[in-house]
């Protein structure tokens, strides 16, 4: 997915015009600014998903650490507002930055924080999600069996859909 249509598909919940300031905003390099309109209107959820999509322009630029940085905020807003979903995909978005960072030990550990609570939430789709990145770590490492397992186990959950 583009940055620009991960950044859309963020902020769509949010507030039109901010929404649409965002969407601009990155088409122009500008998504820094997002997260500092949400603050001024003390719109803790809004701010969370601004700085989610921050991190995914971030770490698709190739910026991981402060994809990193956007990610931790995020998820922080998005556990104050109870956004247990918010938290999780925040959470996978870190695992994913420590894969690129090759700190894979720590993008496992992600991974199956994030499995454990779309497994709490009972979202099958957010479990796949986590499966796979688990699939993708034990790949890096080597261990096909173990990745293969994955990827089928998280291809079965994308079936029950």
């Amino acid at each position: 997915m583009s940055p620009q249509k991960t950044v859309f598909f963020a902020a769509q919940r949010l507030l039109p015009k901010l929404a649409w300031r965002l969407w601009c905003g990155c088409r122009r390099g500008e998504v820094a600014l997002a997260p500092v309109s949400y603050w001024h209107l003390a719109d803790l959820q809004g701010e969370a998903h601004a700085l989610w999509a921050r991190g995914q322009v971030q770490r698709q630029n190739g910026e991981p650490d402060r994809a990193l940085e956007s990610y931790k905020q995020a998820m922080e807003r998005f556990r104050a507002t109870e956004d247990r979903h918010g938290e999780a995909y925040a959470l996978w978005g870190i695992g994913q930055v420590y894969c690129l960072l090759g700190e894979w030990d720590r993008a496992l550990e992600s991974y199956e924080q994030v499995l454990e609570r779309f497994r709490q939430l009972g979202d099958r789709l957010g479990e796949a999600h986590a499966v796979r990145g688990v699939g993708h770590v034990r790949g890096l490492w080597g261990e096909w069996d173990r990745a293969l397992e994955r990827y089928e186990q998280a291809l079965e959950r994308c079936q029950e859909l």
